[in-house]
């Protein structure tokens, strides 16, 4: 589901290191994007898509000046209901 109103990266990220799910609308839920822990044990950004595929995701310049990025609702990153 999609929260209004639609924001720049920058704000979406601020969302993201409090722990919420973001994504863009574009992508049309088929992925979300959250933090986690990575391989080496450090904190990182991590993707998820509608099949449930986990990986670390890199931003692309189109990603980083994109202004539809939105909270995902219903779930945060522990996998609770918001």
């Amino acid at each position: 589901m999609i929260s209004e109103p639609l924001m720049e990266f920058c704000d979406a990220l601020v969302h993201l290191k409090a722990g919420s799910k973001i994504a863009r609308k574009v992508w049309d839920g088929k992925r979300s994007i959250f933090t986690g822990v990575g391989l080496i044990g450090m904190k990182t950004i991590l993707f998820e898509s509608s099949t449930g595929d986990e990986g670390t995701w890199l931003a692309s310049n189109l990603d980083v000046l994109a202004e539809d990025w939105h909270i995902v609702k219903g779930v945060d990153n522990d996998g609770k209901g918001t």
